[in-house]
């Protein structure tokens, strides 16, 4: 048995309810269109009265601030397990944007259905209050503080940040465009990684002075 279905064994009977009505809620969503589900069809597809629902979630709107939200934290933890003592600069560079990029994969219908929603001024809070692109580059730049020895003294640590997420970004975009279709993600950004590395990297004293920037 799972680590999350024990979890879940020992959550009383409300928690279990409203954890079915998170995770119905993001399928159906996914699969039918946040804008064409209704709390009736969610309600119905979990055999509960749509009072029942109600008392869980007061809106559609607040289900869906949900369920960006648990993603959002499944995804920073993610990146939380990469970095231990001995992780070099070269490592994270391919390790955060791979890691990244496996669990859009994951959960794939999520992200995309955040993606999608996000583009609707209707939905100001995506932007304001649940930005996933700013935190993960937040969480990138605080494991990349502590490389600071492995980098040139004049590299800006938030700009490079924000280009290895980019390096994600633009295999997330891939995996729309081929319709899910997995990539040999680690090949496709062995060139970017590349480039970043020799650009932002001090292998040795001398280099760490160097004027070039990142």
């Amino acid at each position: 048995m799972s680590e999350e279905n024990s979890q879940f064994d020992n959550k009383s009977k409300g928690e279990k309810t409203r954890e079915n009505i998170i995770k119905t809620a993001g399928v159906l969503f996914s699969e039918k269109g946040y804008y064409t589900t209704g709390i009736d069809d969610i309600a119905k597809n979990l055999h509960i009265a749509n009072g029942t629902l109600y008392r869980y979630f007061k809106s559609k709107e607040e289900l869906l601030i949900t369920i960006i939200y648990r993603s959002e934290e499944k995804i920073i933890e993610q990146i939380d397990t990469i970095y231990h003592s001995e992780t070099t600069l070269f490592d994270l560079l391919y390790d955060i944007p791979s890691i990244l990029y496996s669990f859009v994969v994951d959960n794939f219908d999520i992200f995309d259905l955040f993606y999608s929603v996000s583009q609707n001024e209707a939905f100001p809070f995506l932007i304001d209050n649940y930005s996933l692109h700013g935190k993960i580059i937040s969480k990138i730049e605080s494991i990349l503080s502590n490389q600071t020895d492995e980098l040139r003294e004049n590299v800006d640590i938030n700009s490079l940040a924000v280009m290895i997420f980019f390096i994600f970004e633009s295999a997330r975009h891939n995996i729309r465009m081929q319709s899910k279709k997995v990539i040999d993600f680690r090949k496709q950004i062995e060139k970017p990684v590349s480039l970043i590395y020799y650009g932002c990297s001090a292998p040795n004293p001398d280099q760490k002075k160097s004027t070039t920037t990142c």
